[in-house]
């Protein structure tokens, strides 16, 4: 972690097995602090390829092609992975191929271009900042940078002749520099023999003087990296949480590598997938033990893989059928998944559902299914166009006390149904919970917990709405911002009749109770949607049923609808998620507008 005045580092050189082989990718420090000469900016450097000779030509150290070199930055809590990444990517070109040489007469061999990219949602999409800018070569020597039949140069205007402007604002270098880093390693992997003092044998010795490592320095603007884009001179303290940030590197290859023996020629398939990771000073050279630093250079800090290593012991998932949200996309391939059930933030569900469907594996989404009508339909019409499955997370559909509701309505035990009273809230905690930013929820309480009472009066009362309206209250603006509602008392009519008055809130608890009213009983479900158990009783007296955990239930039957075509009680599919959301985009229609909304579902 970083704050704006303090600075932090991190280094790790060879430090798991299977990084050691692969040293242009090996990451071996990380370096954030606030700019000595601009303290307007914050300074993050990256290095990779430890232990470079400066003499080890002719084919001088390089960043790696087929290799995506990444800085990440998180500056959010509300958000699940990072804020904001830089991405290089590097080529290679020979401009004198006819020489053993480096550098001859103006050409350099092996000269290196790179395209650095960012992206600042998680990752999702990313736009180049920076092309064909250029890496300083290898001091090689006087004759080779600065006489005529070399570069005719200087190497102190080759270097900063490549600290490259980007179009949104970054000062950029990537090129070779001599490693910073102090650490007596013999000493260290001496079974710890640390030395400051020097002992019998030998003195203290930095392991790595003499030696260099590719560096990518970035010089941003605090402004850029605080999460709302304030100023420094904001900030009242270096400890202001405002403008904490986490700083992460990695490197990433694709799974597989082949080679042509006819032309010699590497060609790079398949996911990529992360091989280095660097971010806590020290942390997988000497804490992580050594049968678990290549599963921990592989492990997004961002990710639930620790749990996910604990899960897949406990249930004996083979590491082949393991996923990340960077490489689900593989699992076309795999014929051991059929289904992916899809549980993040709302506005993510969109994208993440269309990728499982074009992986040919059906897809389970968690409700609300996407942030509006339109995002869910093109939700249903990719899973369709895919063939495959699109269900909806009602776990209530198969639960008894729910499907006991339904039967006593539909056998006419309430007579007309006339009225419906859903009630639907808890007091959120935590301000800077993704629930909270209209960027990743949609909506507010209306988005989470307002769904349940929308969808249960829909099977409740057994119709669908033909008119909304509703009232939104706002009591703490502060904590309830724009595009996030608070409180909202919404009214349903159905074809039948039967009027249904519903909230949904994030600012009372003990809200968890659906009334149905008929001409001749009624049915009172209390709690009505918790994770159980629930309770009912109607004009007959309580209500007894068995007691179930909800998602082994619903797992189940979607397994069994999936693999067998057994269809439930109460509609699961795409559609019924489309037709919640419609209410819901007919609801904020009528708090904007302050009138009755007419709805086709």
């Amino acid at each position: 972690m970083v704050c704006i005045a303090n600075f932090a580092n991190a280094s790790s050189h060879r430090e798991a097995p299977l990084i050691s082989n692969d040293p242009l990718a090996d990451n071996t420090d990380v370096y954030a602090f606030r700019s000595p000469d601009d303290p307007n900016t914050v300074t993050i450097i990256a290095n990779y390829i430890p232990f470079q000779l400066p003499e080890g030509g002719p084919n001088y150290y390089q960043f790696g092609q087929n290799i995506r070199y990444e800085i990440h930055i998180k500056n959010k809590t509300t958000t699940t992975g990072d804020d904001i990444t830089y991405r290089f990517t590097f080529t290679k070109r020979f401009e004198d191929p006819e020489t053993f040489f480096n550098i001859r007469l103006g050409k350099e061999n092996l000269k290196t271009f790179y395209t650095c990219e960012k992206s600042t949602d998680g990752g999702n999409t990313f736009t180049a900042i920076i092309t064909g800018a250029t890496v300083p070569p290898y001091n090689i020597g006087p004759r080779s940078i600065e006489s005529p039949v070399g570069l005719n140069s200087n190497y102190n205007t080759l270097m900063t002749s490549s600290i490259i402007n980007a179009t949104t604002g970054e000062k950029v270098f990537a090129g070779p520099v001599d490693d910073p880093f102090f650490v007596d390693l013999a000493g260290a992997f001496d079974v710890g023999n640390f030395r400051p003092e020097g002992n019998a044998t030998n003195p203290p010795k930095d392991a790595l003087a003499r030696f260099n490592v590719h560096t990518i320095a970035l010089k941003i603007p605090i402004a850029m990296l605080q999460k709302d884009g304030l100023p420094v001179s904001m900030a009242s303290n270096i400890l202001d949480s405002r403008f904490v940030i986490g700083v992460w590197a990695s490197a990433s290859r694709q799974q597989m590598k082949t080679i042509n023996a006819s032309n010699i020629n590497v060609a790079n398939s398949g996911p990529w997938v992360q091989v280095s990771r660097l971010g806590m000073p020290l942390t997988n050279e000497v804490v992580i033990p050594v049968g678990m630093k290549d599963r921990w250079n592989a492990t997004n800090p961002n990710s639930t893989d620790n749990s996910k290593n604990d899960r897949q012991t406990k249930y004996g998932i083979p590491e082949k059928n393991c996923y990340n949200y960077e490489n689900f996309d593989a699992i076309k391939n795999n014929p051991d998944i059929d289904a992916v059930y899809v549980i993040t933030p709302n506005a993510l569900h969109r994208q993440q559902v269309i990728r499982v469907a074009k992986a040919g594996k059906h897809a389970i989404c968690e409700k609300p299914m996407a942030i509006n009508a339109k995002e869910g339909q093109d939700m249903v019409d990719a899973c369709k166009k895919a063939n495959v499955n699109l269900l909806v997370g009602y776990r209530l559909h198969f639960e008894p006390f729910t499907l006991e509701t339904i039967r006593i309505r539909r056998e006419g035990e309430l007579g007309k149904v006339l009225f419906f009273q859903g009630l639907s809230g808890f007091t959120i905690g935590n301000p800077d919970q993704w629930r909270l930013n209209p960027r990743l929820s949609g909506g507010g309480a209306m988005m989470d917990i307002g769904i349940y009472s929308i969808n249960g009066a829909r099977y409740m009362i057994g119709e669908d709405p033909i008119w909304v309206t509703a009232q939104e209250i706002k009591n703490d603006p502060v904590k309830f911002k724009t595009g996030i509602d608070e409180t909202i008392t919404f009214q349903m009519g159905f074809p039948g009749g039967a009027v249904a008055s519903c909230l949904s809130t994030y600012s009372m608890n003990n809200l968890d109770r659906f009334f149905l009213n008929g001409s001749k009983g009624f049915v009172e479900l209390s709690p009505a949607t918790g994770y159980g158990p629930l309770k009912g009783k109607s004009h007959k007296g309580e209500m007894n049923q068995p007691v179930v955990t909800h998602q082994t239930v619903q797992m189940d039957e979607m397994a069994a609808l999936i693999l067998d075509g057994k269809q439930p009680l109460v509609p699961v599919d795409g559609e019924e998620g489309v037709k919640d959301l419609k209410v819901i985009d007919g609801l904020y229609a009528a708090i904007k507008s302050g009138k009755k909304v007419a709805l086709k579902l």
